[in-house]
């Protein structure tokens, strides 16, 4: 009896995950057939150009703390004014480029666009479920780290005034916009219009969202986790601004200075975009019954 009843609250709850994940509102469509071995050799000579010009400096950085060097020995990140504002530059330049090619591969050779555009209510939700999936990633980090006792805190490197301070929260910030249009935006794009299974294009997340994190540790394979989640909300909801702003408003929080407020406010975000995840997924007779008793 207890296992059917178990059997019966996992199906009511799988059946209705799985029918949401199954929605893909991206519109991507494959080019045409005599289009695509040049656009799968496009795709990933784009997503590992993006990538080396984004994160090869990050991702060794990363690698040296992870074999022992001390965080603070490693250059992680300008420090001086002058540099927080050239990093600040080549950060901007960076994501209009990537905007660019995830455009182009949009538009080329024939345009795939959503059928519909994402209303604004649609946006909001999508920014808070963002949440989710980013402090699933940290939780999973954070229990993992309790077992090896080898989670490393983020080296953030000391700032000369408060003007290289503010600059550095807007250089933290501005994560969201390069990793979410570059490793999020372009890698679903690139790949779906290559003719790339959903499969592959976690999988080609996950890879590239990971090796950057490694100065937490093993743990920050757990990143892959976010990585899929976002990919997920991203073909649920066909909208990307949302998680590009979530993304950026998380770091942002995250800046020493305001850290505790900040923590506040990601809990709070974390538990309206729960809220709103859960309702989605819960059938709409079930509630309709609980709200009759």
């Amino acid at each position: 009896m207890i296992r059917t009843s178990l059997q019966h609250r996992w199906s009511g709850f799988a059946e209705p995950l799985a029918a949401q994940l199954r929605i893909d509102r991206t519109g991507l469509t494959p080019v045409p057939r005599r289009w695509m071995r040049r656009t799968r050799w496009l795709a990933w000579a784009a997503i590992v150009l993006l990538y080396a010009a984004g994160w090869g400096e990050s991702t060794v950085a990363a690698l040296h703390v992870l074999a022992g060097a001390e965080p603070a020995r490693v250059e992680l990140g300008p420090q001086t004014v002058q540099a927080q504002a050239l990093q600040l530059a080549f950060d901007g330049i960076f994501v209009l480029i990537a905007l660019g090619v995830l455009l182009a591969f949009r538009r080329w050779p024939r345009p795939s666009t959503p059928a519909e555009p994402a209303t604004w209510r649609a946006r909001w939700r999508t920014f808070f479920v963002a949440s989710v999936a980013v402090g699933v990633g940290f939780v999973l980090m954070g229990l993992a780290a309790k077992f090896t006792e080898n989670l490393i805190a983020y080296p953030y490197p000391d700032v000369e005034g408060v003007a290289a301070a503010v600059l550095r929260g807007a250089a933290s910030a501005m994560a969201g916009p390069m990793e979410e249009t570059a490793l999020l935006g372009v890698v679903v794009v690139a790949l779906r219009r290559a003719g790339y299974s959903w499969i592959i294009v976690c999988i080609t997340a996950a890879c590239v969202r990971v090796p950057f994190h490694l100065y937490y540790g093993w743990e920050a394979l757990l990143v892959s986790v976010w990585a899929v989640l976002l990919v997920a909300l991203y073909r649920r909801t066909g909208t990307l601004a949302p998680i590009v702003a979530e993304h950026a408003t998380w770091n942002l929080l995250t800046t020493p200075q305001i850290a505790e407020v900040g923590n506040i406010l990601k809990i709070t975000a974390i538990a309206v975009g729960a809220r709103i995840a859960i309702t989605a997924i819960t059938p709409r007779t079930r509630r309709s019954d609980n709200g009759s008793r």
